[in-house]
């Protein structure tokens, strides 16, 4: 059932939507101002409507282009009263199987065992879910495999925080949610490895910074990507740059109304494709007007990349 219930979410993000006749002129527009570095905000679209591709390239004039560019897109925005989220996706390499921990392995053998004579509908979480925290980013490292690039340990304005990036001295956290890092793994019933995905917690003052490194093994059937989804309707403000390294990075803003879900803070996430997957930064500062210091804490943080 769970390997059932992935592959039907695969399949949606596949879901081909024919491009309108003028879109050909309005991309050869926005190539030039996108090469020219204008930001641009996605006009609103109401309604609890995903927008794909195509929608998004033709309705909000988002900048799509930059996924044939820099091999990275924010796509399917959708602006809604209800709910407003984006996708983010590329081409992003598969990781050889044979890179993974024996660790890993272990605990993906172990998967059909659990998953026999259970009924999935009564499971909390699917029988191929893991999920492990780890006092230190090298430890992480041990235990996927093989090393990922992460200069945030080294920064000297940032503090170790939880993998949540909460502070660890929070008394609502134990000994285990207290620790740096954390693993999810991700399997089919049949313990065939889908994804892996490892976060790593930081502070900057009163800033809170998550790193998120997502991996997809060789033969996985889920479309690597990640995403946002906000209760309400949000304003999504996207911009684009290079790391130190050059890499190239897409930064949302996000702006929420203040209601019982989001108040008195601002958030701003930052998406780029490294050496071994996908790297997403998420950076959540104090007030509603302080979507601006969380941009400049995320642009900060990727000079060191």
């Amino acid at each position: 059932m769970d390997e059932l219930d992935l592959r039907l979410r695969a399949m949606a993000y596949r879901e081909a939507v024919p491009l309108p006749p003028e879109c050909g002129a309005l991309l050869d527009r926005l190539e030039g101002e996108i090469r020219g570095g204008k930001e641009r905000r996605p006009r609103r679209k109401l309604g609890r409507r995903t927008l794909l591709l195509a929608a998004a390239a033709a309705v909000l004039s988002a900048s799509v282009l930059a996924a044939e560019l820099w091999h990275l897109r924010i796509e399917e925005i959708s602006v809604g009263q209800e709910e407003s989220s984006y996708r983010v996706d590329g081409d992003i390499p598969a990781v050889p199987l044979e890179s993974f921990s024996r660790e890993i392995w272990a605990i993906m053998e172990r998967v059909p065992e659990k998953a026999a004579g259970q009924n999935p509908l009564l499971m909390s979480t699917t029988p191929g879910y893991w999920f492990g925290t780890f006092d230190s980013w090298t430890k992480c490292e041990d235990f996927v495999g093989f090393p990922l690039r992460n200069p945030l340990e080294e920064a000297e304005l940032l503090e170790m925080a939880n993998y949540a990036a909460i502070p660890r001295d929070a008394q609502t956290l134990d000994e285990n949610s207290r620790r740096h890092c954390a693993v999810t793994l991700n399997g089919s019933a049949n313990g065939e490895l889908q994804s892996v995905q490892v976060d790593a917690g930081y502070l900057m003052g009163e800033i809170r910074i998550q790193m998120s490194v997502n991996l997809y093994p060789e033969g996985s059937f889920l479309d690597p990507g990640t995403g946002a989804v906000w209760i309400g309707e949000a304003d999504f403000t996207l911009t684009s740059g290079v790391t130190g390294s050059k890499v190239p990075y897409s930064l949302v803003v996000t702006e929420t109304p203040e209601n019982e879900y989001y108040h008195d803070f601002s958030s701003a996430d930052a998406f780029f494709i490294l050496e071994n997957g996908l790297y997403a930064l998420h950076a959540v500062s104090p007030g509603r007007e302080s979507g601006g210091a969380a941009r400049a804490a995320l642009e900060q943080m990727l000079e060191l990349f």
